[in-house]
């Protein structure tokens, strides 16, 4: 069994689809356990526990967390704007409302620690394997032979030979497919420092991911 295990918008859609694309049996979620119950599987966990979760081949991104949730708002807002009913996730979150400037509603409706709580209170403990312990050598990485993590930024360059060497198959394409990116056109939102520095300064996530360089880079570009 082969699971996409990701928080949304780091690039968990395209990675499915080319394991699809293999002919090999996927699935795709962002929660197992109880954190957002709105968002679980139960017939994937129990396709699961069928099996064992020893024997799961798990596949899991990290990304910049700025750029993940500046994703996720304008990938909802894009939704609001299109006039589908708004779905019990963003009514919980309140990201129906109209009101307010993009830079209020993005600081007030989004979960920012989202991706921080997702790798130490989801894919850690679900999966027992503490990936904050052991070796992270970028562009990729795979632990124990089961989880292979890697970095969203690095998917169109190393992607295909990732996900190669740890399904142990050739892959016949010229490059990742880039599903799921959300809206082309966005407007600015001005961040605060105060905010790019809670960001950056967890102490485990991101940086057993990203050298200090990178970090000062994604701080710059925001």
């Amino acid at each position: 069994m082969i699971i996409v295990h990701a928080t949304p918008r780091t690039g968990g859609v395209s990675l499915r689809q080319v394991v699809k694309g293999l002919g090999l049996k996927v699935d795709h979620a962002h929660y197992l356990a109880n954190r957002y119950y709105y968002q679980r599987k139960p017939n994937v966990n129990g396709r699961i526990n069928k099996i064992g979760r020893e024997n799961v081949k798990i596949i899991s991104t990290v990304r910049d967390p700025i750029a993940r949730n500046l994703s996720e708002y304008w990938r909802l807002e894009s939704i609001d704007r299109s006039g589908k009913p708004p779905t019990e996730m963003r009514i919980k979150r309140g990201l129906n409302k109209k009101s307010g400037t993009h830079a209020e509603k993005f600081y007030a409706f989004i979960d920012h620690y989202r991706q921080h709580h997702f790798i130490g209170s989801e894919l850690i403990p679900f999966w027992g394997i503490n990936v904050f312990a052991k070796p992270f050598n970028p562009p990729w990485q795979i632990y124990d032979d089961r989880l292979l993590l890697i970095r969203t930024e690095d998917l169109t360059e190393h992607g295909l030979k990732a996900l190669s060497v740890f399904l142990g198959v050739e892959i016949a394409l010229d490059e990742m497919p880039k599903l799921n990116t959300g809206p082309d056109k966005r407007e600015p939102i001005n961040l605060t420092v105060a905010y790019k520095t809670a960001m950056y300064q967890d102490g485990l996530f991101p940086q057993k991911f990203y050298s200090e360089e990178e970090i000062e880079c994604f701080k710059s570009k925001w």
